[in-house]
């Protein structure tokens, strides 16, 4: 995944995706107050796993534009690092009527509105390409 993630983001690509049911991202790790304890510094912090983010902080309410219409629904967002360590991602997660969602993006200064119509824009043209693949040839 780091091998096709990591180009992307160095030429500046924003990807916004879904993280899996078993996902996990982590806080910073917290500072050392007084004495250093013992052992090596600690890497990462508190975990997070996607399916319980968004019972975790305050909802918050959205208005999000998704398929042209208007919609509130309550999020909550964290950043936190991915596995690896190698960048910092924002999670925004809601609560639906099945199952969590949990959408992800290396971009920070994206508001969690704006990543979730960003993932929603991809299904039109998941759609259309579906249907222009076989038209095309692209299947031969």
């Amino acid at each position: 995944m780091a091998s096709f993630l990591n180009p992307l983001l160095a030429a500046g690509i924003t990807v916004i995706s879904r993280w899996r049911t078993e996902a996990v991202g982590w806080d910073e790790p917290a500072p050392v107050v007084g004495k250093r304890p013992r052992g090596r510094p600690r890497q990462k912090g508190q975990a997070w796993k996607r399916a319980t983010l968004p019972g975790v902080d305050a909802v918050t309410a959205l208005v999000v534009t998704i398929y042209g219409q208007a919609a509130r629904l309550g999020a909550v967002w964290r950043d936190m690092w991915r596995r690896d360590g190698t960048w910092q991602v924002r999670g925004v997660g809601s609560a639906t009527a099945h199952a969590p969602i949990l959408v992800v993006s290396p971009d920070l200064t994206l508001p969690p509105a704006g990543s979730i119509q960003r993932y929603a824009a991809r299904l039109p043209m998941e759609l259309s390409r579906r249907a222009l693949k076989p038209s095309c040839g692209l299947g031969d």
